[in-house]
């Protein structure tokens, strides 16, 4: 597989059930909400456009689909249509068509407006500099018009003929409702893209619009969207995890090991070679257990791991988590485990599952005293010098401490 992949790839992978082994490289890498939302949008080309293409013809009767945006000339706006909308549109299967690429050097602007009428869907990015100009046409004389007015002829025409109908989408960007839309299409609901936290949401309704889906047949756009939220809500949680630093204290000093540093942040093993004879009773690792380890046969196994890293395989590598995984609770975000390397049953364990968020932010967690649950069976009921060795370990994930 690849010889070297970054954080953001292993950590976009990881979601859409691509393995990734422990001895790969993760490079720090920063990754945005954009690309989780990029990567969103593949998938709606990949799983969406040839399952819903054939339906998006019959009903329209064309060949290729095709978007037309009609918006009013601002730079900011224009810049967004270039750089975001368009692309998106794009992204998820369809030609789009605005002025800033479709009128070629020759080209007639008014050869080009009736691409208004000829387009599958036309998008009306309403702003109030596009009321404005909607307001200044005149409805009368096209060539003493606005490029705005003259666009909403044709849309209005769209309106009123039946096979084209639902096929006008209003996007306000800037403004609110009344401020943007002009009052011949107020009847038609608009999407809110005013922000990047609204034009995600709204994008993805969007989608189900555009590929035809009703209100009670809408994946798998929904799934998608959801695995895309999850995605913002573990990043936070990711990030926090990578913050975590496993701290050796003794008499001599004191040994940091950053999670950031490992190889493989969620499925690695600490370095505690230079913490006195620990190693020689301890291992402690992130992730969670998935095989015996003939060199941990005598050793207590500490796992340190994020609840979103078992969610997903609970029914695979990580069922054996099954039967306490319904008392975790979403907003205690990381677990930390217990085993003993030579038991043969995996289910086995002592944990700790109800550290809180806050907790976990301001705290420094004992290895050894910190509160735990105890499983069917546990290393509490044997095993001293190793459990005295643990008591020199902390777990923090709070960059002051």
């Amino acid at each position: 597989m690849f010889k070297k992949v970054t954080r953001l790839i292993f950590y976009i992978y990881f979601f859409i059930n691509l393995q990734i082994s422990g001895a790969e490289k993760l490079e720090d890498i920063q990754y945005t909400k954009r690309e989780y939302f990029e990567n969103s949008l593949n998938q709606i080309k990949t799983k969406v456009y040839d399952t819903r293409i054939s339906t998006i013809q019959s009903t329209y009767n064309i060949y290729k689909p095709t978007i037309f945006i009609s918006y009013a000339w601002e730079e900011d706006v224009k810049l967004w249509v270039d750089q975001i909308l368009s692309r998106d549109l794009s992204r998820i299967g369809f030609e789009v068509l605005y002025d800033q690429n479709g009128i070629m050097a020759g080209s007639q602007i008014s050869s080009f407006e009736e691409k208004v009428s000829e387009a599958t869907y036309v998008v009306v990015l309403c702003t109030p500099q596009y009321l404005k100009r909607y307001n200044e046409h005149d409805a009368k004389n096209d060539s003493k018009s606005t490029g705005v007015g003259r666009e909403m002829k044709r849309i209005l025409k769209r309106l009123k003929t039946k096979s084209r109908e639902g096929t006008v989408l209003p996007i306000y960007r800037k403004g609110d409702f009344k401020e943007s839309v002009p009052n011949t299409i107020y009847q038609i609901s608009a999407f809110d893209m005013q922000n990047d936290v609204k034009y995600y949401d709204s994008f993805f309704i969007l989608s189900q619009r555009l590929f035809l889906y009703d209100q009670n047949n809408k994946e798998p756009i929904n799934g998608i969207k959801k695995e895309f939220l999850n995605l913002i809500d573990y990043k936070e949680i990711y990030e926090i995890f990578l913050k975590g630093i496993l701290i050796y204290k003794s008499d001599v000093g004191r040994i940091n090991l950053p999670i950031s540093k490992m190889r493989n942040p969620l499925d690695n093993t600490f370095d505690l070679s230079r913490c006195g004879e620990a190693d020689s009773y301890l291992t402690i690792s992130t992730g969670y257990k998935k095989e015996f380890k003939k060199e941990n046969e005598n050793k207590i196994e500490v796992w340190i791991v994020p609840r979103f890293l078992i969610e997903k395989e609970i029914n695979a590598n990580a069922k054996h988590y099954q039967p306490i995984f319904n008392k975790w609770n979403p907003t205690n975000p990381i677990g930390i485990f217990w085993t003993w390397g030579g038991w043969n049953d995996f289910g086995w364990f002592d944990y700790q599952i109800t550290l809180s968020l806050d907790q976990i932010r301001k705290c420094e967690f004992n290895l050894g005293t910190m509160d735990r649950s105890l499983g069917s069976k546990s290393i509490r009921s044997g095993h001293p010098v190793h459990t005295s060795h643990m008591k020199n370990f902390y777990i923090s994930f709070n960059n002051e401490n």
